[in-house]
């Protein structure tokens, strides 16, 4: 082709590409891929995670093209999908974002004016500083225009059939925008994962691949350098330039800017809970601290083994949330495992549940449920937060702690001591046990685990110590502090905190120091309430019980 005749395809190209800009659009491999994925209708959220310029807006922009336009729109990669030739759902749609991303000349407000067909439509602004209301009249449809900053009260009301959220919905408005879509529709995500991605992360680590239909959520993850000229297909960027502006990316930020892999996990204060690692014959051993160790094996262990398990519960209690409680069976050879938590799998998950009061008689009532059930165990020693269970509060006619409590529902069987040290002394003890370690078995042969498992019923402590992070300081802060602050999140702390509380007191017992009929626990109640009286007042001064 000589010049001449490259300036004059290239004017047809851009003539062409002004009537129908989307008829135009030429996606790149992953694009595609994500494209047809949508095109089939086979789930009911879609999320293309992707790396900085990987085309995660103007992929979104040409699906929302697609989809408005139908068959109108030319475009081969497009044509022959269900969705975008014959959309079934309401012809409503919302669009969240970053207001920033909004604005006028934003990112997402320019990737729209480039894809949308001059002339099929009109905007307002409304009350917003946004162009907040989009109208195909030729096409009935109308698009709301959203900013992640709203009340979410304001994404009541609705009735939708398409969402497009251009990076993760704070998790407060996920709900009010999931719920719009009570006639059929999708939701779809187009992100960098980086922090405030918590509740895509769930859905993805929950859900199960081989479902299909309104509830089944599609993940594409895609590496920045899927769209460069080099390594992508019909990649649109050099090589070079993707380089240049990951290059300076924190540390922790570029697998998420790079890969689209989920950063929002960076800052964890478990790191090593539940990550890969290699044992001592160098294969890969995944979820490494969830093993099969329920309460059936640690019954049995208790009634039959000649070494058998010694038994601790921990407790951490709540005004709002229920207790956190978990119980630990602790083996002479040094493994430890928590085989038994509440709330349990009958429950709702811990970390959705933003209030359940019960009295102290139904905790009473739990703890013996889990404890006498189909399988009995014993336990040795019951630990509670030293603070709150031990500190006195007004109940009924009575001043009595959380401790004192328990004691005299239960006619002093159940009996709390406080938890010993400082939050960061107990963390390293945590620390040290979760790190994958030579251990030698009863034959003397060496093994490579982690001391402190969790059984695979224990969701919510898993849960938890996965996703338990440091509070990150930004803005200004940066200037003079480190990224990760002193402080944790309170949301994933409780159940980890029983696992510190445990460990605070754990030291084997051998059966005939615990086991035995003549150290059953005396019942005299007037007895158990004196005894926790001084658990209490150990609390306020520090160690002893």
């Amino acid at each position: 082709m000589t010049d001449q005749e490259r300036i004059a395809f290239n004017e047809l190209m851009e003539q062409a590409r002004a009537k129908c800009p989307p008829a135009m659009f030429i996606p790149n491999g992953k694009q595609e891929e994500f494209i047809r994925a949508v095109g089939a209708g086979e789930y009911g959220s879609y999320f293309y995670s992707g790396g900085n310029g990987s085309g995660k807006t103007a992929v979104g922009s040409n699906i929302l093209a697609n989809i408005v336009y139908g068959k109108d729109v030319p475009n081969r990669f497009f044509r022959g999908q269900p969705l975008y030739d014959n959309w079934p759902y309401p012809k409503v749609g919302r669009i969240v974002s970053h207001a920033d991303s909004l604005a006028e000349g934003g990112a997402l407000d320019t990737e729209l004016m480039k894809w949308l067909v001059p002339g099929t439509f009109t905007r307002e602004k409304g009350k917003q500083k946004y162009y907040s209301l989009y109208h195909f009249p030729a096409y009935g449809w109308t698009i709301q225009v959203m900013s992640t900053d709203q009340d979410s009260e304001k994404f009541e009301g609705a009735t939708l059939g398409f969402i497009w959220a251009d990076e993760p919905l704070p998790a407060g408005l996920v709900g009010a925008n999931y719920s719009r879509l009570r006639k059929g529709g999708i939701m779809m995500c187009t992100m960098t994962p980086l922090e405030g991605a918590e509740w895509v992360y769930d859905i993805h680590e929950e859900r199960d691949p081989s479902e299909r239909g309104p509830k089944a959520s599609y993940f594409l993850f895609v590496d920045s350098h899927s769209n460069c000229k080099k390594c992508g297909i019909r990649g649109v960027l050099d090589h070079e330039h993707i380089e240049a502006s990951l290059a300076n990316a924190p540390m922790e930020e570029q697998e998420a800017r790079r890969k689209g892999l989920f950063m929002f996990l960076s800052g964890r204060v478990y790191k090593s809970w539940n990550s890969d690692y290699r044992d001592e014959n160098g294969i890969l051993v995944k979820k490494g601290h969830t093993i099969d160790w329920g309460i059936e094996h640690v019954a049995w262990d208790l009634a039959n083994s000649e070494e058998p398990p010694v038994i601790y519960q921990a407790c951490d209690p709540h005004d709002k949330k229920p207790f956190a409680m978990t119980w630990t069976a602790g083996y002479p050879d040094g493994r430890k495992v928590v085989f038994m938590e509440w709330p349990d799998a009958e429950c709702e998950p811990y970390h959705k549940t933003e209030e359940r009061a019960l009295t102290v008689k139904e905790y009473v009532d739990i703890i013996n449920r889990k404890e006498n059930g189909k399988f009995k165990i014993k336990v040795y020693r019951r630990i509670g937060d030293k603070n709150y269970m031990f500190t006195r509060r007004t109940r009924d006619d009575t001043v009595n702690s959380t401790a004192l409590e328990l004691v005299r529902v239960s006619k002093g069987k159940i009996r709390f001591v406080p938890s010993r040290g400082d939050n960061d002394a107990n963390r390293h003890i945590v620390q040290d046990q979760i790190l994958p370690q030579p251990w030698v078995d009863r034959e003397g042969i060496m093994h490579t685990i982690p001391l402190l498992r969790a059984d695979a019923s224990c969701t919510n402590l898993h849960h938890a110590m996965e996703r338990w992070k440091w509070v990150k300081n930004a803005g200004k802060a940066l200037e003079t502090k480190p990224r990760l602050g002193d402080q944790t999140d309170s949301k994933h702390k409780c159940f980890p905190n029983t696992i510190e509380y445990m460990l605070s007191h754990y030291r084997y017992m051998f059966p005939s120091e615990w086991l035995d009929d003549e150290n059953e626990v005396d019942e005299d109640e007037e007895r158990w309430e004196r005894t926790a009286r001084r658990q209490q007042a150990a609390a306020i001064s520090g160690y002893s019980y």
